[in-house]
């Protein structure tokens, strides 16, 4: 994981290999006022494949389940937080 110097955004260095191809990328989580996005580096620009997505769900689910009193906003991924 990569912090900023201001420690308000983070990459999360990742790799998914699925049927024998990898794709690195990073998930980039930005915090402005008392929201944390989760989100694709741009940069990587990922096939956004269900390895992908589920990487990012988990990521979201862990940061959710460790952060008392924090919901989910608006996502795409709703089917990966469960």
């Amino acid at each position: 994981m990569y912090l900023n110097r201001s420690g308000h955004t983070a990459l999360v260095d990742c790799v998914v290999v699925e049927e024998g191809r990898s794709q690195p990328f990073f998930v980039q989580l930005s915090q402005k006022d008392r929201q944390l996005t989760v989100r694709l580096l741009p940069a990587t620009d990922p096939e956004k494949t269900l390895g992908v997505k589920r990487i990012m769900g988990l990521i979201a689910k862990q940061l959710h389940e460790s952060t008392a009193g924090s919901r989910f906003g608006k996502t795409n991924l709703q089917e990966f937080l469960r």
